[in-house]
């Protein structure tokens, strides 16, 4: 007697399962019709050796990246029909008052989004490769924002070292200093 997810999935769209935490899941507030900016945290390198049995790398950078924007949930957790969860209660058992539905701590394990075919590799990708987290967006705001890779160099506005030149200088070509 459960609706199957897939009736609601319009033609040349997919659903794809994030795993999610309370910290990814936007604290457990995540709900069905939200929509979300999903972003990863990615740490890549050049490797350069190994030592005691692990790859050693240089040139180590984290960055990150948005991945996808303004993508709908189309479920939260095994809740495909978004039964709502009985609202939270102050003393005495009344009602506490524009206490929105949220469900048990820790019960949030995955959220479905709805996405192109391109996005589900590219989510795939990412989630395999990086962590994931979703950043939930205004119910007024569908803008895509254009938004850099942020680097921690970047995000510290740490001044990157000067790269020492490879030839000789303008003094030592001309003989003598000035």
């Amino acid at each position: 007697g459960r609706e199957s997810l897939s009736f609601n999935v319009p033609r040349g769209m997919r659903v794809i399962a994030l795993a999610v935490n309370d910290v990814t899941g936007v604290g457990g507030e995540l709900r069905r019709g939200n929509f979300v900016d999903v972003l990863g945290v990615f740490e890549y390198g050049v490797p350069s050796g190994s030592q005691g049995g692990e790859i050693t790398y240089s040139q180590e950078r984290t960055e990150a990246i948005t991945v996808a924007q303004n993508v709908q949930i189309m479920s939260v957790g095994m809740d495909v029909n978004a039964t709502p969860v009985p609202a939270p209660q102050a003393e005495e058992g009344t009602p506490m008052p524009n206490a929105a539905p949220a469900p048990p701590a820790g019960a949030i394990t995955n959220v479905c989004l709805l996405v192109t075919p391109e996005q589900v590799q590219q989510l795939v990708l990412a989630q395999q490769i990086g962590t994931m987290t979703l950043s939930l967006r205004s119910s007024l705001d569908s803008a895509q924002a254009e938004l850099p890779r942020l680097d921690e160099n970047t995000f510290l506005r740490i001044p990157l070292p000067m790269k020492p030149r490879s030839g000789p200088s303008w003094r030592e070509m001309r003989g003598g200093s000035r």
